[in-house]
């Protein structure tokens, strides 16, 4: 574990010496901005014989303020003997400068993902100017299996200080089971500079697999994350998050570097 958390933050520093940011920022903006993100996580599972996970993933971003937001992303991830491809769009339209509208697509093979999912968010300010959205997703599994979520969240801004809040509540069939859960999250930071923070997740879990007669899944979902970004420029930076969590016992870590230009 040790050993491929090295190999994690050799990849990241290289990848920043190697695609340096460019030239210093001037301030002025281009019309449209691109950004890359390529990421790498690896897990550990001590209640399952010791299993590990990883995963490795990308991310695509063309972004023109108060215009157009659209994402292509991909990844691979593997756990317990099984392996998944996927790949997935998105397109979050401005529907005036702080409100946005956004829907995505993706599909994934396997059976650690959903076979295919869809997804619409709304975001805007309310209640002087707190930013919230809200959203629903839809996934359909290989197996038959299906899930409708339905999520609320907000964030606060302030001059050093990120506090995130969500909230989730999950319908799932067969079975007709539902259950809910959420998270808090309190981030410190400097603009483009360093971001500190860390959270807790909590919920129910409660569904039937598909393909198994009167097995009834029911668990309560409990975390916890830390988070750490640094930037080495206004236009790149690496980013570690470290997460724990029960049912199963597991433990996490995930490092990205991401340029703009």
């Amino acid at each position: 574990m040790i050993r491929r958390l090295g190999t994690i933050l050799t990849v990241a520093v290289l990848g920043c010496m190697v695609f340096p940011a460019g030239a210093a920022d001037t301030g002025e903006r281009p019309s449209v901005e691109r950004t890359f993100d390529l990421a790498l996580a690896l897990g550990r599972y001590p209640d399952q014989e010791d299993e590990n996970s990883d995963g490795q993933s990308f991310s695509l971003r063309w972004f023109k303020p108060k215009n157009f937001d659209f994402r292509l992303n991909g990844g691979r991830q593997q756990r317990f003997g099984e392996s998944t491809l996927g790949m997935g769009v998105a397109y979050g339209h401005f529907l005036t400068d702080k409100s946005k509208l956004t829907v995505g697509v993706s599909a994934s093979t396997g059976e650690l993902a959903p076979q295919w999912s869809t997804s619409v968010t709304i975001r805007r300010p309310f209640f002087n100017n707190l930013p919230l959205w809200f959203g629903y997703t839809h996934d359909h599994w290989d197996n038959g299996g299906r899930q409708d979520r339905f999520a609320l969240g907000g964030e606060k801004w302030s001059k050093h200080w990120i506090l995130e809040a969500a909230a989730r509540y999950n319908m799932n069939d067969p079975g007709d089971h539902s259950g809910w859960g959420g998270n808090v999250g309190l981030t410190w930071y400097r603009w483009k500079e360093l971001y500190i923070g860390g959270g807790y997740n909590f919920g129910d879990v409660r569904y039937e697999p598909a393909g198994f007669e009167n097995v009834l899944v029911e668990y309560e979902a409990r975390g916890y994350y830390m988070t750490l970004e640094h930037w080495f420029s206004p236009r790149s930076g690496i980013g570690f998050r470290l997460g724990q969590a029960d049912n199963p016992e597991s433990y996490g870590i995930r490092g990205r570097w991401f340029t703009k230009w």
